[in-house]
């Protein structure tokens, strides 16, 4: 895809799932930077490489803090464009992959693989403070505490931290 400016770009990023921008860094509307910034804003994982013809120190700097790939500066030698863009091609296949593995992980990891896993690494443990290491490992992303629980098992908050560490 192609944009006239940096206005039609953000519409076309909108619209289309974008791998690579390239972008010059001065366009009219609004920027090369601004759209890294958006770009970044919007979780959107889209890699950027921008262009300039200023070696302004801070461009580059708001660059990185805006997740830009790569900068560069003209004049550019279409073999350098080139080797930037399978340079960053060859990096956002890597985080997407790593990404991929991640949440591969994740799913293949359930509360019950926890509770498996606490059964066995706190094997003698008094039935009560099991029953409540395995509500913790079910319940993990809901926030719990220890005042929540103590209301739950009907102990006081001193009683089940006592427990628990006795155990």
């Amino acid at each position: 895809y192609q944009a006239e400016n940096g206005l039609e770009a953000m519409e076309v990023l909108k619209e289309k799932k974008i791998d690579i921008l390239v972008s010059d860094i001065r366009m009219p509307g609004i920027s090369g930077l601004e759209l890294a910034e958006y770009i970044q804003k919007c979780a959107m994982d889209t890699a950027i490489v921008l262009l300039t013809g200023f070696s302004d120190f801070e461009y580059a700097r708001t660059a990185l803090r805006n997740g830009v790939e790569d900068y560069l500066l003209k004049p550019i030698r279409p073999k350098d464009i080139l080797e930037t863009i399978s340079k960053v091609k060859d990096n956002l296949e890597k985080r997407r992959y790593q990404k991929n593995l991640v949440k591969q992980y994740e799913t293949a990891v359930s509360s019950q693989d926890y509770q498996e896993q606490i059964t066995w690494q706190f094997k003698g443990l008094q039935d009560q403070a099991m029953e409540i290491l395995k509500d913790m490992a079910r319940n993990y992303s809901e926030g719990i505490s220890l005042n929540s629980l103590a209301e739950k098992y009907h102990f006081s908050v001193g009683y089940l931290s006592r427990m628990i560490k006795k155990e």
